[in-house]
């Protein structure tokens, strides 16, 4: 597989990280973990990871269904799933680069497909439905994790910014990642013909300082996504999004808070 350095690739690998690490990574195991348990995985299942990116769920899944099993990742970068490759194998891994709503997989292929962070970036989401309907064989599960980041809480006081507050609101509703909530993905799953859709709900938090605030509006998702692009896109100047952090930064100082958003598991049954 050619190794390539693009922008999903370099988010995963290198962007999204700050300065403090550890935390960021225990949440993301948490959010894994509750997936495959939610995923009810057995040994010697084919399992897809729908976006697995540098293998947060695929490698996991991968020692739970053995070699007598199979978990394919999915993902559209290449220089991702290279990452995903280089750890120790199970035996039982297959990797195909490949985008979320045209999967490269027979009809009724798969005992579960999981996914974490990754229909918040598929525009179409009802064809990403269909598509995993069409790979899951009767009665397989579907799992996924997404936060819900239109209901994002807003961490400073945006007195004095209120043009970069309804810059940011405009930009929501032509951003995937902003443009839906969990109404949306039940809706999906449920015209795709999946029976049970059960959503769990929750609150992400994420602990911060100043810096790390700065760190996730600018990085919190890959180039033309995040807080600080929908910025740009909502016509504020690089100057002016500048001023904006350079501020917020100020305001949370440098000592730990929480930083929360919504997010739901769902749950559906072919």
């Amino acid at each position: 597989m050619p190794m390539t350095e693009d922008k999903w690739a370099r988010w995963l690998n290198k962007d999204r990280w700050p300065e403090q690490k550890a935390p960021l990574e225990a949440a993301l195991n948490s959010v894994r973990d509750h997936i495959l348990e939610l995923g009810e995985l057995k040994p010697g299942q084919r399992v897809l990871d729908l976006g697995a990116g540098t293998g947060l769920l695929g490698l996991r899944a991968a020692e739970i269904v053995g070699q007598t099993g199979g978990v394919t990742f999915l993902d559209i970068s290449a220089g991702a799933l290279k990452t995903a490759a280089a750890a120790p194998p199970a035996g039982c891994e297959h990797f195909l680069v490949a985008d979320g709503i045209h999967l490269p997989l027979l009809d009724d292929w798969a005992d579960a497909v999981v996914a974490r962070s990754v229909l918040i970036y598929i525009q179409d989401r009802r064809a990403a439905a269909n598509e995993i309907a069409r790979v899951l064989r009767h009665g397989g599960r579907f799992v996924a994790y997404e936060p819900i980041n239109r209901r994002m809480e807003q961490i400073i006081d945006m007195t004095g910014f209120e043009d970069v507050e309804q810059a940011y609101t405009s930009a929501m509703e032509t951003n995937p990642l902003t443009d839906f909530d969990e109404n949306d993905l039940v809706g999906a799953f449920r015209e795709a013909g999946f029976s049970p859709v059960e959503i769990e709900t929750g609150e992400s938090r994420f602990p911060v300082r100043g810096k790390e605030w700065v760190h996730g509006f600018k990085h919190g998702a890959p180039a033309g996504y995040s807080g600080y692009d929908m910025l740009l896109a909502g016509g504020i100047s690089a100057g002016r999004a500048d001023e904006f952090l350079a501020v917020g930064e100020r305001q949370i100082g440098d000592e730990w808070r929480a930083w929360s958003c919504p997010h739901v598991y769902i749950t559906a049954v072919r």
